[in-house]
């Protein structure tokens, strides 16, 4: 009798800082694992871009690294996982025409202004709220500054779309997730025949498909290259935060995932979709049934990898654990404009007090991030959505052990951590799952946790107290008044 082969997933994430890949089998064991990084960008300005080949050069150097744990013979299917919003324009090889705008990229005020308009007269029936940070956004002011690269444009991508034609070879296509922000009808899952009024020709928009779905087989130069099997299969992804929730394990009615990374994201899952008047909180199309609604907060670690550049943050995590409180009040925004879980277009990142040392002003970071965390989950609550169970953690934030403590006493609820907490990891979830319907069944099945912070008494009275000196602080500055949520 010839033995079935276990399957084999490879989950590819395309960050704004680098690149990872993870391969894990149909057991949930990680066989392989490599990334590359690059520099984040760091000015005053709106402007965000990254060149997209860079992107691929990295997963090309990942990918090989990854191939050579996997057990010969076994059959490999694969996914990718990136960055929501990102927009690539390319022609019809799918070379890009121009530098990919990335996710926090904040120039088209004046475009996602316009399509706020049309979809308040109702033009744009079954769309989300739009923002200056979506993919849509993002080509109309392409279309409107740069009309020479917009007409040599073929194809209006995502950038996981992009980096998945480029593995298949065939027609683009994009998933729920990754349509949201291009302008899809979330209700009929197709685009809107009015986008065309603003000049946005749909043939040059990718099909939408359920994220895991198969789409094709990789390309036999591709396969070759990265020593990949001539049969690996390629099926749809999900943005970086939607995969991280798969990774998270927090896939029922009730439960959130908070993801610190460049950002903070926040997800859960809802029988009915639900957002709120600015936009901020969207709602995604689940994977196979329901809702999950979102949001994105600008405050996130690239705050403390911007402040503490070059220093020590297992030294400074050291010094922030002996402190009970931070002598500074932290806002830790890097970019002008917030948008969640408090709108202020013109907000800018604050410390207020002297510190008393780098670790207590570290420390403020901490407890600045882990204030917008408890703002976001409040303002979910507010909503009417069911927060039940634990918080769950992901991202680069998930691995500082203190934070988890200062996060949990804050939220006044316990965190926890899974094993593995990469978007990779949940790329190759969805990878294994290879259908849109199994992928809960094989996230409950794989993910495991292995830390569990719990909120502490004192120290909840004492954030209690805190927290409410950060919204007056955020009150005092016209934060929270700007446009109510």
């Amino acid at each position: 009798m010839t033995r079935v082969l276990s399957r084999v997933g490879i989950g590819v994430d395309v960050g704004t800082q680098g690149v990872r890949v993870i391969a894990v089998d149909e057991s949930g064991r990680i066989l392989g694992r490599a990334q590359e990084r690059w520099p984040l960008q760091v000015d005053e300005s709106d402007f965000r871009e990254q060149n997209p080949t860079d992107w691929w050069s990295a997963i090309g150097t990942c990918v090989p690294r990854v191939a050579s744990t996997i057990p010969h013979g076994h059959p490999v299917t694969m996914t990718v996982a990136a960055t929501s919003g990102t927009l690539v324009l390319a022609d019809h090889l799918l070379k890009p025409v121009r530098p990919a705008i990335m996710w926090n990229d904040k120039r088209a005020r004046v475009e996602s202004d316009e399509l706020n308009a049309a979809r308040a007269d109702g033009s744009l029936r079954g769309t989300t709220a739009f923002r200056p940070t979506f993919t849509l956004s993002k080509a109309l002011w392409v279309m409107r500054n740069e009309p020479q690269a917009f007409s040599r444009a073929a194809h209006i991508l995502s950038a996981g779309d992009w980096i998945l034609s480029l593995m298949h070879g065939r027609q683009p296509v994009t998933d729920y997730t990754n349509a949201l922000k291009t302008g899809v009808n979330l209700e009929k899952l197709q685009w809107p025949t009015e986008l065309e009024v603003l000049g946005i020709n749909l043939a040059h928009l990718p099909t939408i498909v359920a994220p895991g779905q198969l789409i094709g087989r990789i390309l036999p130069a591709v396969a070759e290259a990265w020593s990949l099997p001539a049969k690996t299969q390629i099926v749809a992804g999900m943005t970086d935060a939607s995969a991280a929730q798969v990774a998270s394990g927090a896939v029922d009615t009730g439960e959130w995932v908070s993801t610190i990374g460049t950002g903070l994201s926040i997800k859960g899952n809802s029988p009915v979709r639900l957002e709120d008047a600015s936009g901020a909180v969207y709602s995604h199309r689940h994977w196979s049934c329901g809702w999950v609604p979102s949001a994105t907060s600008h405050s996130g670690a690239d705050a403390i990898g911007i402040r503490f550049a070059g220093e020590d943050l297992g030294s400074l995590t050291r010094t922030a654990a002996t402190l009970s409180l931070s002598s500074v009040l932290v806002l830790p925004l890097t970019t002008v404009g917030e948008f969640f879980p408090f709108y202020a277009p013109k907000a800018r990142g604050f410390e207020l007090g002297s510190s008393t040392c780098s670790g207590d002003l570290f420390r403020g970071y901490l407890e600045g991030i882990a204030f917008v965390e408890r703002l976001a989950m409040e303002e979910m609550h507010t909503l009417g959505l069911s927060v039940t169970g634990p918080q769950v953690t992901m991202g680069g934030g998930a691995q500082n052990t203190v934070w988890m403590g200062i996060r949990a006493s804050v939220l006044q609820r316990s965190i926890v951590r899974p094993v593995e907490t990469s978007s990779a990891f949940g790329a190759a979830i969805i990878a294994l799952a290879a259908s849109p319907q199994e992928i809960s069944v094989t996230a409950q099945v794989l993910v495991k946790y292995n830390f569990e912070a719990l909120p502490r008494v004192e120290a909840a009275t004492a954030y209690h107290d805190r927290y409410g000196e950060f919204l007056d602080e955020l009150s005092r500055r016209g934060y929270l008044n700007d446009a109510p949520l």
